[in-house]
């Protein structure tokens, strides 16, 4: 914190409700939806006291459509758990805090090899949070690329093709809320001179490309 404030750096709290046992939720906490449910909100309160004055901005829920529990990945959450997130978030963090939701590379449509396409879910789950009155500030997109053959069917024009890619944020887009590509992972194939070089071509021209974008307000 007091890194990024020396050097005027904005800050970006991630993330409030992540439902991923693995990495977002620990041994002790209750597998019953409505037991858990309390720490849940007793975690954004402790955080809203601690980084509430200093932290302006905040993903919310993470990778809600990703559906974990139903991979038994993922703690069994109360229905509507992310319109929940939201209110408690919207009742213990300053007023002046923007409320983000951020979604995995699905919402940029079927990711080669694993059939996973959320865009049409991600919508609809915004429009159930706004219709609802909650305050989401922005729409998190993340864009991971973890294998080499992911990277080489980019370079090949084969998928994330620049008129996909519009597309897509043109759909986001019609909320009329900043877009953020929130998370990225390019590989560079092999670690060779040529992968490195490919990475480098493929992170030039999918930031340019973002950034072409009049929604889009920041990459991380």
């Amino acid at each position: 914190m007091k890194f990024c404030e020396e050097r005027g750096l904005r800050i970006h709290g991630h993330t409030l409700v992540w439902n991923l046992r693995k990495w977002a939720v620990p041994d002790w906490m209750p597998t019953d939806p409505d037991e858990a449910a309390p720490f849940w909100e007793k975690r954004i309160k402790e955080i809203a006291e601690r980084y509430g004055s200093r932290i302006k901005r905040w993903d919310v829920v993470n990778e809600v459509v990703a559906h974990y529990e139903r991979h038994l990945c993922g703690l069994r959450m109360q229905p509507n758990y992310e319109a929940k997130s939201f209110e408690w978030a919207e009742k213990h963090l300053p007023s002046d805090a923007r409320l983000d939701i951020n979604e995995t590379t699905g919402t940029w449509g079927v990711r080669p090899g694993t059939g996973e396409a959320y865009t049409d879910e991600y919508i609809a789950l915004i429009e159930r949070l706004l219709a609802a009155g909650r305050q989401v500030g922005a729409i998190g997109l993340q864009f991971h690329l973890f294998n080499d053959d992911d990277l080489a069917q980019v370079l090949a024009g084969e998928t994330y093709t620049p008129e996909l890619l519009f597309s897509v944020l043109d759909r986001h887009a019609d909320f009329q809320l900043p877009l953020h590509v929130s998370e990225i992972t390019l590989t560079a194939p092999d670690n060779f001179p040529e992968g490195l070089e490919a990475q480098a071509l493929v992170a030039r021209n999918f930031y340019r490309l973002w950034f072409s974008h009049p929604l889009v307000e920041g990459i991380t």
